[in-house]
């Protein structure tokens, strides 16, 4: 990955202190809590929540194939159900975070295209939210996966994602569909349309 999407997320993870021999970022601690920081939308950079998403980051940065909750939790020595509660508890509006990151990444990256991309996440179950039996260019071929579609600022030099969304398949629109929509916390207002509009 570009050196942008570190100078993005660094800004996240540098309260965490990783260990020598992981990755390092130079930010001072609570930096991103800082005026015009991007957790700065947050209401409270102290909060439990937070301190559950910034050892989530970490996870994701940490040495490691599998980027599961389980995995994670026992790569930062914590039980997994404090990820598991992050990411199927939080009610903070993630817009104002994504935007500050965006706006700030734009301005590193100086963007010269903006990319449209679709990647497939290879899942074994029916459970997730979105997955379905669909083509996944990640694959290479039709297979049971979810499909994320995000944007990119892009320059010759370095590329940087600004924001994505979880395709929804037509088969999780409609009534026999709305029990496992239930399950999954799917809004009403969430439903099936092209890759190019999600």
């Amino acid at each position: 990955m570009s050196v942008v999407i570190v100078l993005a997320l660094g800004v996240i993870i540098a309260p965490l202190h990783l260990r020598p021999g992981h990755c390092q970022f130079p930010r001072p601690a609570r930096q991103q809590c800082l005026p015009g920081g991007p957790m700065t939308a947050m209401p409270d950079c102290s909060s439990s929540r937070n301190v559950k998403g910034l050892l989530y980051v970490r996870g994701l940065l940490l040495d490691g194939r599998r980027k599961s909750m389980q995995p994670m939790a026992e790569r930062l020595g914590i039980d997994h159900q404090r990820l598991q509660q992050f990411m199927t508890s939080s009610t903070w509006p993630v817009e104002d975070v994504r935007a500050r990151l965006a706006w700030r990444a734009v301005a590193v990256v100086r963007p010269e295209v903006w990319v449209v991309d679709d990647t497939g996440f290879p899942k074994d179950g029916t459970a997730s939210p979105g997955v379905a039996r669909q083509y996944s260019g990640t694959l290479g071929k039709v297979g049971n996966c979810q499909i994320g579609v995000s944007v990119h600022a892009a320059s010759d030099t370095a590329s940087c994602p600004l924001s994505w969304r979880l395709f929804l398949p037509a088969a999780w629109d409609g009534p026999e569909s709305a029990a496992r929509r239930e399950a999954c916390r799917i809004p009403d207002t969430e439903y099936h349309r092209p890759k190019c509009r999600s």
